[in-house]
């Protein structure tokens, strides 16, 4: 079995959206709070507060998310 890394694979074409454009739109949100719930969050445009990657069907979504250990 041949074995690439995720930039080998990748082929989002990147785009983005910025809801405040579209304050009224409906978005399904994809987020890492509401992946427990197995479905995105459906959110007025106006409600998110920054620019937005687009995704298609197709698509997988890799979480970015690090967990950062405080110092103690």
């Amino acid at each position: 079995m041949e074995v690439k890394t995720v930039e080998e694979i990748n082929q989002y074409t990147g785009s983005s959206l910025n809801p405040l454009e579209y304050p009224e739109q409906l978005y399904e949100l994809y987020s890492v709070p509401c992946f427990e719930n197995g479905y995105p969050e459906i959110i007025r445009g106006k409600e998110i507060g920054s620019t937005k990657i687009t995704v298609e069907e197709g698509d997988v979504l890799v979480c970015k998310y690090m967990v950062v250990n405080e110092l103690l």
